[in-house]
């Protein structure tokens, strides 16, 4: 309805629909609070496990690679690892991983020429991410972590020159 000159209309407040909003909110249930965050702690653990799995895959791709580095299908195989490990990560707090991941990926697919230098820097980005997943490190990893980042992607642009 629209007010007009002739009159206004008013709504009163409803004080019975406040208070059934807020014992609706006190209701919350605290046993399935803590459901989820044993299911949210549970997935933390089997990603760490999977990231593990990831880790090791990414060193045998890489290894792979070194033999023979024309190879785009080998070249391919350390680009899904690496992409894999920089997306799953985030999502459960593991965001150094995630980073470090996800450099990866960004200059395998920038750089598309395998060499000693293209090799080294996987090199380290594989030897970082099993520092990292061996160590559980959770989040950004704090001043080591960001420290790590910086000296990854110097590394990088380095290598992109």
């Amino acid at each position: 309805m629209e007010d007009s000159k002739d009159h206004k209309v008013v709504v009163p407040p409803n004080p019975l629909k406040a208070k059934v909003i807020s014992n609706e909110l006190q209701r919350i249930d605290t046993i399935a609070i803590a459901k989820a965050d044993k299911a949210v702690s549970d997935m933390r653990q089997d990603y760490l496990k999977r990231a593990e799995e990831l880790v090791a895959n990414l060193s045998t791709a890489m290894h792979t690679l070194a033999e023979k580095p024309d190879d785009p299908k080998r070249r391919e195989r350390v680009i899904q690892f690496a992409y894999a490990l920089g997306s799953e990560g985030k999502t459960l707090g593991y965001n150094l991983i995630s980073r470090i991941g996800k450099g990866l990926s960004d200059y395998m697919a920038e750089v598309p020429v395998t060499n000693d230098r293209t090799l080294d820097v996987i090199r380290l980005h594989v030897d970082s991410l099993k520092v990292v997943v061996g160590s559980k490190l959770w989040g950004d990893g704090g001043k080591t972590g960001a420290n790590l980042i910086a000296g990854l992607e110097a590394l990088v642009r380095k290598n992109m020159k």
